[in-house]
């Protein structure tokens, strides 16, 4: 009941949710071996719509094997909790937004078949399995992008200027050019003409 409150899950879940087996609650499969009272072994909340952190009251779920929380939109950190929970065999964490370290214990159990099916943490973009991220990662990795978008800013102004000055160069050298060649023919259109050539020209002006 405190998980189906924390995450306002919209299903018939009232009363026992082990008892009677008619109607035991939709996503949950129990155990009833031996004298005590049964215990619940299975529960499956994918694709429910759930937000926020992973809820500290399965840690209360002694007994639980199966633990399916996929396609959600968990945030937070992986709670050590998951690894004290010893007859875990199946956890399933994968498309949601967890972030940070999966805890130690937890990938030590999956290693070491404790988590009988690898447990699942596919999806989570900011979730390390590998134990190598730390906080400076979390520094490294934006003062690298950082760092890279300022070379590429940086990158693009001396282009601009290399361009800007070769265009400025060659604009100039077709000026001179221009200017070269109206030089050249008004210097091919000079005539020499004699005192009598000009005074017949000019009809004694």
């Amino acid at each position: 009941m405190n998980v189906k409150s924390n995450y306002g899950i919209k299903r018939n879940w009232q009363g026992d949710p082990c008892i009677p087996l008619s109607y035991m609650w939709d996503g949950v499969n129990c155990s009833y071996a031996g004298s005590s009272s049964p215990r619940i072994i299975y529960l499956n909340l994918s694709s429910s719509g759930l937000t926020g952190n992973i809820a500290s009251a399965i840690s209360n779920l002694k007994s639980i094997g199966y633990l399916d929380l996929s396609n959600n939109s968990l945030t937070g950190s992986v709670p050590y909790f998951l690894s004290q929970l010893h007859s875990l065999k199946v956890l399933n964490l994968e498309g949601n937004q967890l972030t940070g370290a999966v805890p130690m214990q937890l990938r030590a159990n999956s290693n070491n078949g404790m988590l009988k099916t690898s447990a699942s943490f596919g999806g989570n973009q900011g979730l390390c399995y590998s134990g190598s991220c730390s906080n400076s990662n979390k520094v490294v990795v934006p003062l690298v992008a950082s760092l890279g978008g300022g070379f590429v800013i940086l990158a693009t102004a001396i282009t601009s200027f290399f361009i800007f000055k070769r265009h400025r160069v060659t604009s100039e050298m077709g000026n001179l050019r221009a200017y070269s060649r109206i030089k050249m023919e008004l210097e091919s259109n000079k005539q020499q003409f004699s005192y009598v050539e000009v005074q017949k020209i000019t009809k004694n002006f």
